[in-house]
């Protein structure tokens, strides 16, 4: 019997399956299957051979669903569930089903009109007809932590203001008060009240007859109390109003209090505040001291304190400095205040003055003042961190004279692990990285962690192995032990060569064991269940302990 394909001009008998593509270039297949959207793991490519030796017509795609693409090529059917065939074709002569299990195999079959009859054997695996281009090695640098989140703005820099100008900003936000009018002690009154104070609390007070001495501090105590209310009325008001209250404030001082006044022990509530600002003098201008009791003057204290803890808690952070600063006489507990309330520019000032430079280069930096941040950290000898800000200012010498010179200390300290780290993500020289860690290594210096840091360069398990392996031919006996404790740790982290480095630590016990029968404990770490072993190496290492005495 003779199979023969026959044109046949109505429509289609059989389902449709797959199509014809014509062209010889596999990669013409591939560019028109991919441009059409087709999945190559799941539309099974069927090769076409052409008329003559090694040569090819096209191509035979049988997709998971059946579609016609939009590109050119010839649409099939898939007739007797056997025979894939041209869309406007027919078999002659028409076949039973008998006789297509007789003649065709289970595989199913094309029947190409010039080609003839192909049996559709395997598909193309395109995983191993295509050679994939060869990866191009990227090394990322992954810069420090920076002080700002960058946007489109490349780089933003604050110049400085000089300090005044800088605490000047802060009386902006201050209103001006009208004086409060208290009736203060007559002139007689208070030069009365410096004398009692003068005889009746120092050595002299023994000398007064008793009966006189209680007569005046009977005096002495109605003086005082009519001097403090001035100070009971500005607690009070600090209470009540305590923005207002603070334009009258004393500035405590040890044993005294300051105020304007001719005459000593006068207290005369008044305003002598022209604002709450941080620049001006700490002592008002034409001050003087009197002394207050001992409970007034804790009283007042703490007045002081709880408030500015209430400014702070209302986000009045400059206000509650202007009491730390200017009242309390406390510059680091103001330069603390406007650092926590972002016055990073004034908090900045104030650590200096007083000589915080770690602080006030924390502070600067937090402003965006790097040049001054710059100077504070190297007058520190916080290299890093200068470093870490020439990087910001883009100027890389300088940046890598300050890491250098936090290397070399790093180095004086034996801190190698941070020493590599620096060389390796900040200079990007992973070379010097790893020598200065297998240096630690060959000097004993922290050596277990720096063979370690050392080996998790290598990011392939194989290459760690490899590296394993060399330095286990070239081992000295003395590091023997720190070599074992290098192998476990690397056996847990690479599960893909467990059994080689198990095997590295056998030989290794047994090459030791020769010269140190005790080195065979070590056999416990690597085999920690098994009980009839460790049974076998205590009885071993008892017996040549017996021999050698």
């Amino acid at each position: 019997m003779v199979l023969s394909i026959q044109p046949f001009h109505k429509e289609r008998e059989h389902p449709l399956s797959g199509f014809l593509i014509e062209g010889p270039s596999p990669v013409q297949w591939l560019i028109l299957l991919q441009s059409a959207g087709f999945n190559l793991e799941t539309t099974k490519v069927y090769p076409v051979p052409g008329t003559t030796a090694n040569s090819s017509w096209g191509c035979f795609v049988l997709p998971e669903k059946p579609v016609i693409p939009e590109f050119l090529c010839t649409p099939c059917q898939f007739a007797h569930s056997k025979i894939h065939l041209p869309f406007h074709a027919t078999i002659y002569p028409t076949l039973t089903n008998k006789e297509l299990s007789t003649i065709f195999s289970s595989n199913a079959y094309l029947f190409h009109p010039r080609s003839g009859l192909i049996e559709l054997e395997s598909p193309i695996n395109w995983k191993e007809e295509i050679d994939l281009p060869e990866l191009l090695q990227i090394t990322f640098t992954i810069p420090a932590k920076t002080i700002f989140k960058p946007g489109k703005l490349k780089s933003i820099l604050i110049e400085e203001s000089n300090e005044a100008h800088i605490l000047q900003q802060l009386e902006n936000s201050f209103p001006n008060y009208e004086s409060l009018e208290v009736k203060p002690l007559g002139i007689f009154e208070r030069v009365k009240l410096y004398l009692l104070r003068f005889f009746l609390k120092g050595s002299f007070s023994q000398s007064i007859n008793p009966k006189w001495s209680d007569q005046l501090k009977l005096q002495l105590n109605q003086l005082e109390d009519r001097n403090n209310k001035g100070i009971n009325k500005l607690i009070d008001l600090l209470k009540k109003d305590p923005l207002n209250g603070l334009k009258y404030a004393i500035p405590i001082k040890e044993q005294a209090t300051s105020r304007g006044s001719a005459i000593p022990g006068e207290f005369k509530l008044a305003k002598i505040w022209s604002s709450l600002s941080l620049n001006q003098p700490t002592t008002p201008t034409g001050s003087a001291f009197v002394s207050v009791s001992g409970t007034l003057d804790t009283q007042l204290y703490r007045s002081y304190i709880e408030t500015a803890k209430n400014l702070q808690e209302q986000g009045h952070h400059d206000k509650a400095a202007f009491i730390y600063l200017k009242l309390l006489n406390q510059p680091l507990n103001a330069a603390n205040t406007l650092y926590a309330g972002n016055f990073f520019k004034e908090a900045a000032v104030l650590f200096e003055k007083n000589g915080y430079h770690q602080k006030a280069a924390e502070s600067f930096e937090q402003a965006t003042m790097l040049r001054q941040a710059l100077h504070h950290y190297i007058k520190c000898n916080m290299m890093e961190k200068a470093g870490d800000l020439y990087t910001v200012l883009e100027e890389p010498n300088a940046a890598a004279e300050c890491y250098k010179k936090h290397i070399n200390g790093l180095l004086a300290s034996k801190n190698r692990i941070k020493a590599a780290s620096i060389y390796r993500t900040k200079l990007n020289e992973e070379q010097q990285a790893s020598a200065i860690l297998l240096e630690g290594w060959q000097i004993n210096e922290d050596p277990v962690s720096c063979l370690l840091q050392f080996l998790h360069y290598f990011e392939a398990p194989a290459e760690r192995l490899h590296k394993l392996t060399e330095l286990f031919e070239s081992l000295e006996p003395n590091k023997a032990a720190n070599f074992v404790k290098v192998l476990l740790q690397e056996q847990k982290r690479n599960a893909t060569y467990k059994e080689e480095i198990r095997l590295l630590l056998f030989q290794l016990i047994s090459k030791m064991a020769n010269s140190d029968p005790a080195f065979v404990e070590h056999l416990r770490l690597v085999n920690k269940n098994d009980q009839r072993l460790l049974r076998d190496i205590t009885s071993y290492i008892y017996s040549r302990n017996s021999n050698n005495s």
